[in-house]
């Protein structure tokens, strides 16, 4: 009985460490977009810029929570794992950012953000000083701002043409 037992806890204790390291393995490093600079070919009102963030983040399911001069605080919700992630998009007449406020079902683990520099026109990251505990957040992140930005950059471009 007693054999059982043991075994019972260590087939336990070995699952749930399978199932630590699975999640681990699909977290990233919190990356923040930006800034990423507008097409320099037009010049863009305040107005604008902001409306092609709005429509952007729209596309992609993601609501309006506020507006204050120079940034937009969308949220991403309502996803079938209950996730939440709330960033704010801030502007200028010359570029945007997209900036972590908070989130929820993500596995954010606050970290020296600092030891990673993101370059932002090859969409890289690269390691600046080994071994320091990092920010890392749900692999979906990498997606969802991709997506975002790519969005952002679409609405930019049509109000161009305009």
């Amino acid at each position: 009985m007693r054999l059982i037992k043991t075994l019972t806890v260590l087939m336990f204790t070995v699952f749930m460490s399978m199932h630590i390291e699975a999640n681990a393995a699909n977290d990233v490093v919190l990356v923040e977009p930006g800034p990423i600079s507008l097409p320099s070919t037009k010049s863009y009102s305040m107005d604008e810029i902001k409306k092609a963030i709005i429509a952007g983040a729209l596309r992609h399911q993601w609501r309006v929570e506020s507006e204050a001069p120079g940034t937009v605080r969308i949220v991403l919700d309502g996803r079938r794992d209950r996730a939440v992630l709330v960033m704010d998009v801030v502007y200028d007449d010359k570029s945007y950012s997209v900036k972590y406020v908070r989130s929820e079902g993500l596995r954010y683990v606050k970290g020296d953000a600092a030891a990673f520099v993101h370059n932002p026109n090859s969409n890289t990251v690269s390691r600046v000083n080994g071994g320091q505990q990092t920010t890392t957040i749900h692999s979906s992140y990498a997606r969802w701002m991709k997506a975002l930005t790519e969005s952002i950059n679409t609405e930019l471009t049509v109000a161009k043409m305009r």
